[in-house]
């Protein structure tokens, strides 16, 4: 699971390979599948996992002046594209990102091959 905040939003994305323990603890259910995406809040269950969970929602919206409605994203699900398009790819120390760096390996291949 991811948990991803931007002042606008506030997205937990829940991949396939979650363990069920954590799918219980967190959503009462232990199967991805049945995560319902709709709720908008996460149900106090009594475990230290779900309340550790709640309170780092708790403390981001508690920093924002407006709300921050939950929204729970599944993987390989149709609203998977809305967690994506906010993620990033960071630059290396090389300041370079991954895509950049591959690009500049094949140059060189290509610049020792010819």
């Amino acid at each position: 699971p991811h948990l991803l905040e931007n002042g606008l939003v506030l997205i937990l994305w829940v991949g396939q390979n979650t363990p069920s323990k954590w799918l219980q603890e967190v959503f009462g259910v232990t199967v991805l599948d049945q995560v319902d995406p709709t709720v908008g809040n996460l149900q106090p269950f009594d475990n230290p996992t779900s309340i550790r969970v709640r309170e780092i929602i708790e403390m981001i919206r508690n920093r924002r002046q407006q709300y921050l409605r939950l929204n729970i994203v599944r993987q390989k699900d149709k609203t998977e594209h809305i967690f994506m398009q906010f993620l990033v790819e960071d630059k290396t120390d090389l300041g370079t990102n991954y895509t950049d760096f591959l690009i500049s390996i094949h140059r060189e291949i290509r610049n020792i091959l010819s």
